[in-house]
């Protein structure tokens, strides 16, 4: 078997000599995730009980008849003779249902178990793994250093589609919560309660948000998670029945709920779970000894979150990467792009004009692309030598698709006889020194890889011609 460091000099081979740090991503939640990961040491997890699975529901919504839990974000429900576990996200006070309860809000009925809503509420406003945990951790060890009995106590945690790193901060989370009620002297376990986060739902082309719960769910199954909540594609009756046959379907036929740690001893997810686990306690030491801290990494999470969706490095199917037709508004991450939408007038007519040869057709094909993304129809002329001729093409707003050599010449007469006909210019490519003239020439805008595409697109569609 070859060594670690010999399979990390063939891959650094096969990728044209490229260093290792460059074939490392770093996510905009702050977590490293490398190519190839030597052996890491196993993490050992406590055994979980039973696991149940259901639907996220709205406020006041009966509880479905089959799955075993039923989690509402608001007022509960009735629940159904299957359930047998019941979670509410509310700050008011709550009446329990006639089974087992969990409330993540600030208080609980006699009886019940709390969990705090801080990790909820830093997930929904944009936290990476690392500070959700830490924002979910931090309010267990307060409840713990100030008596609580762990049998009172359980943690809350949404679950996204990004499969390995939630995997790996649910294992993080129940490998913290486990060393945190031995450390305060007691032996009860605290129940992992996770649903589908909100933001990650897009309203746009909003049946895929079913594959986006379904990875969720499966995530927080294989995690280790005790109960897991997933969520309706939409508000109709097919997406709220889907969502509680998701977890169903995994239980039941796939049985992601038989082992109590089914990642162990895998090299990539042990280093991932180790480094979530220990940069979310770092960051929980960081809060206490100087409040502010968590809300800070918060913050630049949320900002590092929105840039990677506008720059599409964190693509949305059905919304910034194939885009579906229609408009919604979701609240959750695809908001610019649905904003975006809205804002494009009805009947916006849309082209790519290429100018230039066959060799642009990558080019050409990032900018049907992108203009796709207004709600537009778009269309594509062919390659066009001529810019006299290119300039007759009738849209409101164009793209030009032209090589970088032609920027400071072609393509500057050309958005001048297009600006001039009122049509709303941008190009495909970075300027670097045409910049100047091309702006000069009427280009509003400029789409490359890397760059934020909703403003180059809110430039092209706003003000005047």
């Amino acid at each position: 078997m070859q060594s670690f460091d010999a399979w990390r000099s063939e891959l650094e081979a096969e990728n044209k000599g490229r260093s290792w740090d460059a074939l490392v991503t770093t996510t905009d939640g702050g977590v490293r995730v490398e190519p190839l990961v030597a052996s890491a040491p196993s993490s050992t997890l406590p055994a979980r009980s039973t696991v149940h699975t259901g639907a996220v529901l709205g406020a006041g919504e009966r509880a479905p008849a089959g799955p075993s839990l039923a989690w509402w974000r608001g007022r509960p429900g009735a629940a159904s003779p299957s359930t047998r576990l019941a979670v509410v996200e509310s700050d008011e006070a709550v009446t329990a249902p006639e089974v087992p309860l969990v409330v993540v809000g600030r208080a609980a009925p006699s009886g019940a178990r709390r969990a705090d809503p801080a990790g909820l509420a830093a997930a929904e406003r944009g936290a990476g793994p690392i500070a959700e945990l830490a924002a979910a951790l931090l309010p267990l060890v307060q409840a713990l250093e100030a008596g609580e009995p762990a049998s009172r106590l359980a943690v809350a945690l949404t679950v996204s589609p990004e499969f390995f790193v939630e995997l790996a901060k649910l294992r993080a989370a129940r490998r913290a919560i486990a060393g945190l009620v031995h450390a305060a002297g007691q032996q009860a376990a605290v129940p992992l309660v996770v649903r589908g986060k909100v933001r990650a739902q897009a309203g746009l082309d909003a049946e895929t948000n079913a594959v986006r719960s379904t990875l969720a769910a499966a995530a927080g199954l294989v995690g280790g998670a005790d109960a897991v909540a997933s969520l309706p594609f939409d508000d109709g009756p097919l997406a709220a029945r889907l969502s509680w046959t998701e977890g169903e379907v995994l239980v039941r036929e796939s049985h992601l709920h038989r082992f109590d740690d089914a990642a162990e001893g895998a090299p990539f997810v042990e280093a991932l779970t180790e480094q979530l686990g220990t940069a979310a306690w770092d960051l929980c030491r960081a809060e206490l000894r100087a409040p502010g801290a968590l809300a800070d990494r918060i913050a630049a999470d949320a900002a590092a979150r929105e840039r990677a969706v506008r720059t599409r490095s964190r693509p949305l199917v059905g919304v910034s990467r194939f885009a579906a037709a229609g408009a919604a508004l979701s609240g959750g991450d695809a908001v610019p792009f649905e904003r975006l939408r809205a804002a494009t007038p009805a009947g916006t007519r849309a082209a790519v004009v290429w100018l230039g040869d066959a060799k642009l057709a990558a080019r050409v094909e990032f900018a049907r692309e992108a203009l796709e993304l207004l709600g537009a129809t778009v269309a594509v002329t062919r390659p066009l030598a001529s810019v006299d001729e290119a300039a007759q093409v009738e849209a409101d707003v164009a793209v030009i698709a032209a090589a970088d050599g032609d920027f400071d010449g072609p393509v500057v007469t050309l958005a001048e006889m297009l600006a001039r006909r009122g049509v709303r210019v941008a190009v495909a490519g970075k300027p670097k020194d045409a910049e100047g003239p091309l702006r000069a020439a009427g280009v509003r805008s400029f789409l490359f890889l890397g760059g934020d595409v909703v403003s180059a697109l809110e430039a092209l569609i706003g003000g005047g011609s």
